[in-house]
């Protein structure tokens, strides 16, 4: 049996998720039920990989290795040897509110589970936040949407209670428990970005302060400086 330390204590609750094509409802009974038990369990041939929501993972990772969740999708890859392709983040995610307030990072195309369990893709060590509380979907599109898989109160889009499926539009608020997230466009040229650090406030523990770096200045062009005329009449100053 393989020890993680990061491994949780419980396995992974109920949830829906799509084997092969096939959605199932996957059940969960001990802390080391794998990716090989769940495919077994769909009656289908074993393999030494999976590709769990783009991921490539073994057979003999637990499923909270593999970090399965509700949506998830489980698929066998496509060839052995195919390098993964990672696109470009086009969009960007920061919590500007709640315990877990921080800077921007990147948001790629796909799925991004949030919630307050290790395993989710954004975490949120808020209380008031359930382990998987709901699903951010990147389209190749550009578009975000927002599902909320459970809690009984209901997260917020920009101060409005949020259907099953909501758009967040770039600077829109998304209202998650005590927790607070924002969306933008990911900058073209993300390496002229200029460093800094993100600390906690000292008066206030739910909140953070942004310390920007020094940034370059731009070079300005220098013209031609032309010389001042000689006087004609030189006088000397009274004395």
């Amino acid at each position: 049996m393989k020890s993680n330390p990061e491994r949780l204590d419980h396995p992974i609750p109920s949830c829906d998720v799509t084997v092969e094509g096939r959605r199932v409802t996957v059940h969960p009974h001990e802390m080391d039920d794998t990716v090989a038990d769940l495919v077994a369990a769909c009656e289908l041939p074993p393999r030494g990989e999976w590709v769990v929501d783009g991921q490539l993972v073994a057979a003999d990772d637990t499923l909270t290795e593999a970090k399965l969740r509700y949506g998830s999708e489980v698929a066998a890859p496509v060839a052995a040897n195919r390098p993964r392709v990672t696109e470009p983040a086009l969009k960007e995610i920061a919590i500007i509110a709640g315990p877990s307030c921080g800077g921007w990072r990147p948001l790629t195309t796909g799925r991004h589970c949030v919630g307050r369990s290790p395993s989710a893709d954004i975490l949120l060590e808020d209380a008031t936040v359930e382990l998987h509380h709901g699903m951010i979907e990147v389209g190749v599109d550009g578009s975000i949407t927002y599902t909320q898989l459970t809690g009984r109160i209901a997260s917020r889009v920009d101060g409005a209670p949020c259907s099953a499926t909501q758009l967040v539009a770039p600077g829109g608020s998304l209202q998650i428990g005590a927790s607070r997230l924002t969306v933008r466009e990911r900058p073209a040229d993300v390496a002229r970005s200029t460093g800094g650090s993100i600390v906690a406030d000292d008066r206030n523990p739910w909140r953070r302060v942004v310390r920007r770096g020094p940034r370059r200045a731009e070079r300005q062009p220098i013209g031609v400086i032309a010389a001042p005329d000689v006087p004609r009449e030189h006088r000397a100053p009274p004395l």
